[in-house]
């Protein structure tokens, strides 16, 4: 179900029940909403900075490019033949990839040594001009904060794809056992360590 993420499929808030103006009208009792009924969603379009329904020709083109999907919205009771990974008991689930994502990167942000990840290279400042011969795509995590911000990625495997690109750039240009290939190193342990325990897997 990822693109329907991808597209922000978001869930129609229940409403809630009005509070009764007498208790004596209502026993005392409140009512409780409904659980029962089955949630309803609706496909959005992230444009110009704002969600917005997709209009019935961006449906149509959305259920023409993904097929397998459309199947699921044209018959929802296949929904339940899906098998969902299985996922810690402790861990959080989110209603979207990208809040675990935002929580990995602070985490990783505030550990020692991590600020020299937070920009682009500049190989001008650092005189080192073979860098973009020996680096052919290179990537930082405030570029990956952005993306996050702008809705760039379409899914998280790209994501997550994005942050050890990061620490292995570093590791091919220094060398593994340089004193930046080991802090690569252990950054990008301590990422795995973070997916594992937000259970990441989950949204893949």
């Amino acid at each position: 179900m990822e693109l329907l993420m991808k597209h922000g499929a978001t869930p129609l808030k229940e409403p809630t029940v009005e509070k009764e103006k007498s208790s004596k009208k209502s026993g005392g009792k409140k009512k409780l909403p409904d659980k029962s009924s089955s949630k309803k969603y609706v496909l959005t379009l992230y444009k110009d900075g704002v969600w917005r329904p997709l209009n019935p020709e961006e449906l149509k083109e959305f259920m023409e490019a993904n097929k397998e999907v459309a199947a699921y919205l044209k018959n929802p009771d296949l929904i339940n033949s899906l098998k969902l990974p299985s996922v810690s008991q402790t861990a959080t689930i989110y209603d979207h990839w990208d809040k675990a994502a935002k929580r990995i990167l602070t985490h990783l942000c505030k550990q020692q040594g991590a600020w020299h990840f937070n920009e682009p290279v500049n190989p001008e400042a650092l005189h080192i001009p073979d860098y973009f011969q020996i680096i052919k795509k290179p990537m930082d995590l405030g570029t990956i904060k952005q993306k996050i911000a702008t809705c760039a990625y379409t899914r998280c495997k790209e994501f997550v794809s994005d942050v050890e690109l990061v620490f292995n750039n570093c590791i091919l240009y220094n060398g593994e056992n340089s004193d930046f290939g080991v802090l690569a190193k252990n950054l990008k342990e301590e990422f795995k360590k973070q997916c594992q325990l937000l259970s990441l897997d989950y949204y893949m």
